[in-house]
């Protein structure tokens, strides 16, 4: 499976971020296009220093980021319903 099926598959879900300059976000994830480039909602962005601020919405370039963390049932749900549509 490739990362941007995974973000794809995470719309509307929970979020959690690090940048290239180490600020951790946290939000909704609302789209994403091919680029990477991230549209977040209700953030929470921690910054490097310990200061957090919160943000109603944002958009990240792809370049920007370093690493994405899904939630992990994300991929369960995925791999069921692989399994589902290979038995239809």
């Amino acid at each position: 499976m490739y990362p941007l099926t995974l973000l794809r598959i995470s719309r509307n879900r929970i979020v959690e971020l690090e940048l290239k300059n180490n600020d951790q976000l946290r939000g909704l994830l609302h789209k994403c296009d091919m680029a990477m480039n991230l549209h977040l909602k209700s953030v929470t962005i921690q910054k490097e220093d310990g200061s957090s601020i919160f943000i109603n919405e944002c958009y990240l370039k792809g370049t920007s980021i370093r690493l994405v963390k899904l939630e992990s049932k994300i991929l369960l749900e995925q791999r069921e319903e692989c399994v589902s549509n290979n038995k239809a």
